[in-house]
């Protein structure tokens, strides 16, 4: 692929870009042999809360071990 395209230039209406991204999303998920199916699924917009909530312990215990070591690791080099 040697050609360059100028996308300001063959954007210059909304209809224009709305018709360029879909063409690039499409060869850029055929180029990369994904399959466009799974964006196509409605999600219950309740799952994203469930997931969060149902998550909330552990990321919370991660982020304060995280917090924790970090914290150690730069009083036990002021140490030495």
């Amino acid at each position: 692929m040697t050609k360059i395209l100028y996308l300001k230039t063959l954007c210059k209406t909304p209809k224009a870009k709305l018709k360029i991204t879909k063409q690039l999303k499409e060869a850029l998920l055929s180029l990369n042999g994904i399959d466009d199916t799974y964006a196509k699924k409605e999600v219950n917009p309740n799952a994203y809360r469930d997931f969060i909530l149902s998550n909330t312990k552990d990321f919370l215990e991660h982020a304060v071990d995280y917090s924790v070591n970090e914290h150690l690791c730069s009083y036990l080099k002021d140490l030495k």
